[in-house]
């Protein structure tokens, strides 16, 4: 306030999540809860919610891990509030991927794609061998925050590839945002390794290869909620002061799979040369910023 000289008498006080803020203009209706979209998504699953990490696939895809009552400072990730009251503030780390939905909604409109997500489904149960896609359509965000090098397809070595088969260059595309989503599990990690399962929420969650490959390249055991679209529960749960016998939304539950890993055997190596290559043409731009 006092960098750009705003006076305080302006602004709205600054209150907890929980809080009584008032009635809606014209209702009677309370207004009890105020949190973001993925915080409140954290909440969707309401027993589980502190001791699994959220992956919300939407536009973008975000990870969010709980830390509890604990603070973390990690300098590739976010920190923030997850919940509070009065008395109260629990926290998360937070990783964020800027493309996902709309990755593939690039490729739809820069490949001619129809029909998109059956392909989808189809190519990510049968191409075992895809290239990869360097996903910086609109920047990096974690672990690299930075802008990244032009959208392109390459092979293992890195080098450009001009085209491919359109089912190869969707199901590359979408394992790209895997790999993404994978890095920041890796960071969060370097903070607290005890977590083994994830639950996925969002638009993409209702591909089930896409949940099975998430599994495999984690090694976490996925679960994916009855209902994707988690931020409206959440925030439910929330401003109903986090009742103890709210129902639990069942769930459909995706293993680590040793049979589907051997028909994959490639997804960890392709995982690894994506990191590598995408480092190093961040590198070769000079604009790699090492945090320390």
């Amino acid at each position: 306030m006092q960098l750009f000289g705003i006076p305080q008498s302006i602004l709205p006080l600054c209150c907890p999540i929980r809080h009584e803020y008032g009635y809606l203009t014209g209702y009677s209706i309370p207004l009890t809860a105020v949190n973001g979209d993925q915080t409140a998504a954290l909440f969707a699953t309401t027993a589980f919610a502190e001791s699994r990490i959220l992956v919300n696939i939407g536009t973008g895809a975000f990870i969010l891990q709980p830390t509890g009552q604990m603070l973390y400072r990690h300098p590739r990730l976010l920190s923030g509030i997850a919940d509070s009251a009065a008395e109260q503030t629990s926290y998360t780390l937070e990783g964020t991927v800027n493309n996902a939905g709309s990755a593939l909604d690039w490729a739809r409109a820069n490949w001619h794609i129809t029909d998109l997500y059956s392909q989808l489904e189809q190519g990510l149960m049968v191409i075992h061998d895809p290239p990869l896609f360097l996903n910086s359509i609109s920047g990096l965000g974690s672990p690299w925050w930075q802008e990244g090098p032009e959208p392109q397809l390459v092979d293992l070595d890195g080098n450009i590839i001009a085209s491919d088969t359109l089912p190869r260059m969707l199901v590359a595309v979408t394992e790209s945002i895997l790999f993404m989503i994978q890095a920041n599990l890796d960071a969060l990690a370097e903070i607290d390794d005890k977590y083994n399962e994830l639950v996925i929420s969002g638009g993409l969650a209702q591909s089930n290869a896409l949940c099975q490959k998430l599994a495999n390249l984690s090694g976490f055991t996925v679960h994916r909620p009855v209902s994707v679209e988690a931020t409206a529960r959440g925030i439910a749960w929330l401003a109903a002061d986090r009742p103890a016998d709210w129902s639990i939304l069942q769930e459909t539950s995706f293993y680590p799979s040793q049979e589907s890993h051997e028909q994959d055997s490639g997804l960890t190596k392709r995982y690894h040369r994506f990191l590598h290559i995408l480092e190093k043409k961040i590198k070769n731009r000079g604009d790699l910023v090492r945090f320390e």
